[in-house]
């Protein structure tokens, strides 16, 4: 009513996520799918597991499926509404919104405007170090991005079912490797272990890789998940993915704080969000300590 929708960007990417969630059969979905995997693991009898699934698979046939596609239906409606700019300036009130935001997300009284200008100040310092290193490789030619595109591309797992398998054991291989060398650094580290899962098949194509804390109650491990886009995974990319994702990032703070039993419950699960100046400080912070 108000006119406040997504930019249309967000829109189609959104609408091609939910499609693939609900183009393949019921018994396909992962709801379905994931359900039965672990109801084999769960050692459940073999008659009683395929009566749960197909209990499941109808639930997902009768009710999730119908409601998905309404929901896409609707989304479908606002992109004659909706355009690509995205910022909060083109709604009312959006500029003091902005501003709110950044001093919650940073816990600073800076301006947007003294905001950005930090950014642009480190996009050159870093682009900086960036072409020494370049040049240090030989790769003298055409601009940081260039440079870089022309180095993701030589370094690009291959676009296979066998390359997305290779990128799921160097990740392993990485956070193993890191676990080993923070125990020389670091005299308290997390109980819970951290893994590293893909993203369903019907996510990967607009997911960006993230970390989830582990169960209070150790049930669960930390996850690192990681779209399987081998193009966008590179051998170069993954390694600084990994670090600050999981060992000694996200895994070693956040983990920390679930388990930090002096703390009030509302801290340990992170229950009104994080503060990203802390969070993604300390994510930056480990990937040049690792």
């Amino acid at each position: 009513a108000k006119n406040i929708i997504p930019p249309k960007f967000i829109l189609n990417a959104t609408i091609k996520q939910m499609q693939g969630f609900v183009d393949p059969s019921p018994g396909q979905n992962p709801f379905v799918a994931i359900f039965a995997q672990k109801m084999e693991a769960a050692k459940i009898p073999e008659p009683r597991r395929e009566a749960l699934r197909s209990e499941a698979e109808k639930i997902v046939n009768v009710e999730v499926y119908p409601v998905w596609k309404n929901a896409i239906v609707t989304l479908q409606s606002q992109l004659p509404q909706s355009t690509d700019d995205a910022g909060l300036w083109r709604l009312k009130g959006g500029a003091n919104a902005y501003a709110y935001f950044l001093r919650r997300y940073t816990t600073t009284n800076l301006t947007p405007e003294q905001i950005h200008q930090i950014g642009l100040s480190e996009v050159a310092r870093i682009e900086k170090e960036m072409d020494a290193i370049f040049r240090r490789l030989g790769r003298r030619e055409g601009s940081i991005n260039e440079r870089s595109e022309k180095l993701k591309q030589d370094m690009a797992y291959p676009l296979t079912e066998e390359g997305r398998a290779t990128i799921m054991a160097d990740a392993d291989g990485i956070l193993r490797d890191a676990e080993k060398r923070a125990a020389v650094l670091f005299d308290k580290t997390p109980k819970s272990r951290v893994v590293v899962q893909p993203f369903p098949r019907f996510r990967e194509a607009n997911a960006a890789a993230n970390y989830n804390s582990p169960a209070p109650d150790g049930s669960r491990p930390g996850v690192i998940q990681i779209p399987l886009r081998p193009e966008m995974m590179t051998k170069f990319a993954l390694r600084s993915l990994i670090y600050h994702e999981g060992v000694p990032g996200h895994h070693f703070q956040i983990a920390l704080t679930v388990e930090n039993k002096d703390l009030p419950r509302f801290r340990q699960i992170g229950a009104f969000g994080v503060i990203s100046a802390l969070v993604e400080g300390w994510g930056l912070y480990a990937e040049r300590l690792a």
